[in-house]
């Protein structure tokens, strides 16, 4: 289950642990607060970092075998230009 981050107008931060199809709290779960909460945008613990897909070339050219294109379809536009010169 998600974690929601909540603030209420007099300034509490609350977390809490709820399904996606939970009603968003209305109200602050401070002790002796409920003032009018609403959730917050927070960061999401995802992140690329290291080597990663696009380093490898996915998508896109590197430094491959080759000739520097890590795409297939390079080679298969070529194939008929090859073609046609041995005819």
């Amino acid at each position: 289950m998600p974690l929601y981050e909540y603030q209420c107008t007099k300034g509490h931060n609350f977390e809490v642990q709820q399904s996606m199809n939970d009603e968003a709290f209305g109200r602050c779960q401070e002790p002796g607060c409920r003032a009018k909460a609403q959730r917050l945008i927070s960061r999401n613990g995802f992140s690329l970092q290291g080597s990663g897909w696009y380093s490898d070339g996915y998508g896109g050219k590197s430094k491959g075998s080759n000739g520097g294109s890590a795409c297939a379809c390079d080679t298969a536009k070529e194939a008929p230009k090859e073609a046609k010169k041995a005819s």
